[in-house]
């Protein structure tokens, strides 16, 4: 696979705006695989006023299923690609010093095409997310938010009027200079292929920066929309290490962990678990220059195309090479 990317960037005292378009080409050696070529186009666009500030995020994508299902549903086809479009908007006001209102909304709309009748086992979504809140800052090393959310997903499959609404805490603590956690407890009204029910959504992070690196421990149990057109609860787990081998070389180590919910497993739309363990090398021998390597290995088992069963074990490498034009100063 190669893969090329170029980021269009423009920033000013008060806004900023991205364009950066990505092309892989991909092709295997069993020639049955067909197009594996990924394409996608992503914008940015903030903007700051003095106690106000905005953003928007929008993106197109179209990637093989070999890419975007093969650790989601399983569900992969020769020649299937995934398309979605998405868009994304904040805003936050500081009302006081110590005091933060924030709005967030979010559209994705994901479609499967390629062959026929893949709608049928793929019939993709369109997903919504709200959330309106407020954040406190109690002092140097706390903060705390409160927030109202809502999310829907709807599709051809059934149970497509999947719902979730429901609050949520944040608390961000430093412990100190070096430490820091935030965690998060939310509490909905559910409702998942037309059963009603109560949930919980849970997240905590945890990092701590040692001498010459970091290291970083998370969990995250929430609901997350699939391709098989519903809500499924997934709880991941996941442990990441970073440190500077020389001036110019840095390394990487993280593992992860997923685990989705027995619903969608005894429905054949997605693995029972699957765990990721990658590494990676990162030397810039100038300041606009990084080349680097990385090394990925995947094992999951689960259902795959039309209800098959399959185990994945997977090896993954690349190798990159980035640039980075120094940033032209401007005065208007």
């Amino acid at each position: 696979m190669l893969t090329a990317d170029l980021r269009f960037q423009r920033a000013l005292e008060d806004s900023s705006i991205l364009v950066e378009p990505r092309y892989s080409l991909r092709r295997f050696s069993d020639t049955r695989f067909g197009n594996g070529d990924n394409r996608s186009l992503t914008s940015q666009w903030q903007r700051a006023w003095e106690r106000a500030l905005v953003s928007f995020n929008a993106s197109i994508a179209d990637q093989s299923t070999l890419t975007t299902e093969l650790l989601e549903t399983g569900i992969v086809g020769l020649d299937v690609h995934q398309r979605q479009i998405q868009g994304d908007g904040s805003w936050k006001w500081s009302i006081a010093q110590t005091r933060q209102l924030f709005a967030e909304v979010s559209d994705s709309d994901v479609h499967y095409h390629g062959v026929a009748n893949i709608d049928q086992v793929l019939p993709g979504y369109q997903y919504r997310a709200v959330s309106l809140g407020e954040m406190f800052t109690l002092s140097e090393q706390t903060q705390i938010s409160l927030s109202a959310f809502g999310n829907n997903i709807s599709s051809d499959a059934a149970g497509n009027s999947s719902h979730e609404y429901g609050v949520q805490a944040q608390l961000t603590y430093a412990w100190s200079e070096r430490t820091r956690f935030v965690g998060s407890l939310g509490r909905s009204q559910r409702v998942l292929a037309g059963q009603s029910s109560n949930g919980t959504d849970f997240s905590a992070t945890f990092v701590r920066d040692v001498t010459l690196g970091s290291i970083s421990l998370s969990y995250v149990r929430s609901l997350v929309p699939f391709g098989a057109g519903f809500f499924e609860e997934r709880k991941q787990t996941a442990a990441s290490f970073a440190r500077q081998l020389a001036p110019q070389v840095h390394a990487t180590l993280s593992y992860t962990r997923t685990r989705n919910n027995e619903f969608a497993v005894l429905l054949s739309n997605d693995r029972p678990n699957y765990d990721i363990v990658q590494g990676g090398l990162d030397w810039r021998p100038l300041e606009n220059w990084a080349v680097g390597v990385q090394l990925a290995s995947v094992h999951s088992t689960g259902a795959g195309f039309f209800g098959q069963t399959q185990t994945v074990n997977e090896w993954r490498s690349s190798v990159y090479v980035n640039w980075t034009p120094r940033p032209r100063v401007q005065s208007w």
